[in-house]
């Protein structure tokens, strides 16, 4: 029916909206993921060159400073891959909406046809039942031998 599909497309719509948000959310997580490589990576280093300050070694040259170019290459990498996954969760987030959407958009139109179908069956119904009887009357003679073939008037 018309309401079963527009509450059938109000759903899907709901659906879809739910849809995006969650691909929003997942992204959101995915950045907070890619901040905290970082943010680990400068605790980290602080570290690195306080010991290495610590035991007399100059902390921005030699060994101590590849280690922490090393580190810094591998926090880089993680937020790389972390923004990638925030780009692809909400584009996903947003294709998956777009399904919703269109099945809400079918369910609108499915229950219009419904709605136009039954109404359409109702007419035709309504039309077979007929009208009136006629008040005419056949006046014309029998034709042939029929009344009294059939045992009637001759």
């Amino acid at each position: 029916s018309f309401s079963a599909g527009q509450a059938t497309g109000n759903y899907y719509d709901a659906q879809g909206q739910m849809a995006q948000l969650q691909g929003r959310q997942q992204a959101l997580a995915y950045r907070q993921q890619g901040l905290s490589a970082l943010d680990r990576q400068i605790k980290l280093e602080a570290q690195i060159n306080a010991r290495g300050a610590a035991g007399g070694v100059d902390p921005f040259s030699g060994s101590t400073d590849n280690i922490v170019e090393n580190n810094l290459a591998a926090a880089v990498d993680e937020f790389d891959l972390s923004r990638q996954n925030a780009i692809i969760a909400e584009g996903m987030g947003g294709f998956q909406a777009d399904i919703y959407q269109q099945a809400g958009k079918s369910a609108r139109r499915r229950g219009l046809l419904d709605a136009g179908g039954t109404i359409a069956k109702a007419g035709f119904q309504l039309g077979s039942i007929g009208g009136a009887p006629s008040t005419t009357t056949n006046t014309a003679p029998p034709v042939g031998n029929f009344g009294a073939t059939f045992g009637g008037p001759r």
